[in-house]
């Protein structure tokens, strides 16, 4: 009990600091609201663990197996990515409910969970940590990776929901003369970041 505690605390470090999915969330608090970016939410929400499931369950040693693997999510994460650090320091006024303006959906950030570099180092990291005094068994394979799951389903819904009513909360307060563009471009700019430090990583 006392091990899954320190694996909680660490998983909740990891995914209340700044990274792609807590970046978007907050934009797209800003610019939609709460409600409207639910979908969005939830797509990290049920798409995280799902991807850790997988991982758990011998998809990680899968992708170790085929380095190039490695290479191809890096630049397919690096280029969508950089695709949405661009849409949204590109916009400058904040959605009403009658614009075409769409907050990114449930199945595409469900799917934008794959070709997230931080998800999967924090999915190698919780299955490693959960399971690694409990794989005599196929049972015991299966039990770590829900139990690891389970973790990353508990730490998202607390803290990319957190990062969803931050942005919201501050949408009134943007809404004034140019703050929101700046805001925009600010958190742009730190996913172009990111994109820079996973392209400079070994």
């Amino acid at each position: 009990m006392t091990e899954l505690l320190l694996v909680f605390m660490t998983m909740s470090l990891l995914t209340v600091t700044p990274g792609p999915n807590n970046l978007l969330l907050a934009a797209s608090g800003v610019q939609h609201g709460f409600r409207r970016s639910l979908p969005m939410l939830l797509g990290i929400v049920l798409g995280f663990p799902l991807l850790v499931l997988c991982v758990g369950l011998g998809l990680g040693p899968a992708f170790s197996a085929v380095p190039a693997l490695k290479t191809v999510l890096k630049f397919a994460a690096s280029a969508y990515l950089l695709y949405l650090a661009w849409q949204v320091a590109t916009t400058k006024t904040i959605a009403t409910t009658g614009e075409v303006s769409q907050p990114i959906d449930f199945f595409k950030m469900a799917g934008f969970q794959w070709v997230n570099p931080k998800v999967w180092s924090m999915a190698i990291t919780v299955t490693s940590s959960v399971m690694i005094a409990d794989t005599a068994t196929v049972w015991g394979d299966v039990r770590g990776a829900v139990t690891a799951a389970l973790i990353i389903m508990a730490t998202t819904s607390i803290f990319n929901t957190a990062w969803l009513i931050a942005g919201a909360l501050l949408r009134d307060w943007l809404n004034v003369g140019r703050r929101i563009v700046w805001f925009n471009r600010l958190m742009g700019v730190a996913l172009a970041g990111f994109v820079a430090s996973l392209l400079l990583s070994t």
